[in-house]
């Protein structure tokens, strides 16, 4: 759960490119707490590097990203600890379980283990039958649910998802928009790509790139 403090993310004239190909340019947006933003765009218009530029993963070209009024390559830690970046691959590690993969990303965020919140995520995502199976044998929409239980067993307040309805069925679209309504509520912030329109409550915004 994010902390009672404000949290405001600012993203100025950011230009980002791929190779010899710009991607986009002069994007700009302001978040703050308990605020959802939509990014929306063709397949190749910079959606999931935007993402990974936010998340530190990824240098821009141009442009400046600020938290709580820091850029965030001077906040370093701090800022990286408040994020948790759910990418289009889940990012597990295929020979290691669900609990032992929670646990090294837990610890790679810098937060301790805690044994029952990662019951209680893993639970609530309905794996627990599967977390002691080597990831390498789950499901696809098993996979993705075993990715996604990360944004539950830290405390990082902006959470950034790269389409993470990808092969879930219904009834998980339906656990997953609680936390992130919840998330919402506590004031964290979420941005995200889907091509879906996601139920979220409180204040969404949109961002189209390549308009």
């Amino acid at each position: 759960m994010p902390s009672s403090s404000p949290f405001h993310i600012t993203v100025a004239s950011l230009g980002c490119s791929r190779g010899d190909r710009r991607l986009f340019s002069d994007v700009s947006f302001d978040l703050g707490t308990g605020a959802a933003l939509h990014l929306e765009g063709a397949n190749g218009s910079g959606k999931t590097t935007l993402l990974r530029t936010i998340a530190g993963m990824t240098q821009a070209d141009s442009g400046e990203i600020n938290w709580c009024g820091q850029p965030i390559r001077e906040a370093g830690d701090e800022y990286r600890q408040q994020v948790v970046y759910v990418g289009h691959l889940n990012g597990l590690q295929p020979e290691l379980n669900l609990l032992e993969n929670l646990r090294y990303a837990v610890g790679l965020s810098g937060y301790d283990t805690n044994p029952d919140r990662l019951a209680s995520t893993i639970e609530q995502l309905g794996l627990t039958s599967r977390a002691h199976l080597p990831t390498k044998l789950l499901s696809q929409g098993q996979k993705r649910r075993a990715a996604l239980c990360r944004l539950g067993v830290g405390s990082q307040a902006l959470w950034l998802l790269d389409e993470p309805l990808t092969a879930l069925d219904k009834e998980s679209i339906k656990v997953l928009l609680a936390m992130f309504n919840q998330h919402l509520a506590n004031g964290g912030l979420i941005i995200y790509t889907s091509h879906q329109t996601l139920d979220l409550a409180g204040n969404v915004t949109r961002l189209r790139l390549g308009a």
